[in-house]
């Protein structure tokens, strides 16, 4: 709405994303993916963190001061929506503080909804607001029955694998990440900046299902490309398993 959207119109936005999805996924299902016995595509429902509404970097910092009860009025309409609209999971990603997750949560946990949630890190130990993340690793791995995977993304490449391994000792929810390709962010200036990371993303991510990750993708400007090397090294992890 700050764009100049109505409430109406803000609303309608989030449910035609939900549709368009499921329509091309189910297009998709009759004219190939059922004869090809292929797996049937989730609708994760995406439900970013307060700061990218805020639209001033702290999305990556988490410090809102504001309070849960702020945060949750603030989340609880979208997660509805996206629910009501056919998502299959409600995604909380990019999530810079535990306080945000555990409000989340709270939302999901209320109304019975699957869903995920993804935090943004700092290095291979905290997420973005300094929280280690074996804490919240620990702190959803009992009590959550609605949680069906924990996560990151919108990270470097690099911290992934560290961060996988912390999870995985600490709760035994499946593992999903996303990261950037490896560039910097400029909040103030809101541009990328800086090279890709060293190694393929194609072993990144067959690094990443190594470490007993069960879902990975590519986040920030990722593009085309990265998706086909995410395939490939999943062909080739597949293959080991035999």
């Amino acid at each position: 709405m700050e764009n100049g959207y109505t409430l109406e119109e803000a609303e309608n936005l989030i449910r035609s994303a939900v549709k368009i999805f499921c329509e091309a996924r189910d297009e998709w299902w009759e004219e190939e993916g059922r004869e090809a016995r292929r797996a049937w595509p989730l609708c994760l429902g995406a439900a970013g963190p307060y700061g990218a509404y805020l639209a001033d970097g702290s999305e990556y910092r988490g410090n809102y001061g504001i309070t849960d009860e702020q945060l949750k009025e603030f989340h609880k309409r979208r997660v509805e929506l996206l629910h009501e609209a056919g998502a299959d999971i409600i995604l909380f990603e990019t999530v810079p503080s535990l306080k945000e997750a555990k409000v989340e949560a709270e939302i999901a946990e209320e109304y019975g909804y699957d869903y995920w949630i993804s935090f943004s890190c700092l290095s291979e130990n905290i997420i973005c607001e300094g929280t280690p993340i074996a804490e919240c690793a620990t702190t959803f791995a009992k009590g959550y029955p609605h949680l069906k995977m924990i996560g990151v993304n919108c990270t470097k490449p690099e911290y992934i694998t560290g961060l996988i391994h912390k999870i995985k000792e600490n709760c035994d929810i499946p593992i999903g990440v996303y990261p950037n390709s490896g560039e910097e962010y400029d909040a103030v200036k809101k541009v990328w900046f800086g090279k890709q990371s060293a190694l393929s993303f194609e072993q990144y991510a067959y690094n990443y299902m190594k470490s007993g990750a069960s879902a990975v993708g590519g986040c920030c400007t990722t593009v085309a490309k990265h998706v086909e090397e995410v395939v490939r090294a999943k062909k080739r992890f597949s293959e080991e398993q035999k």
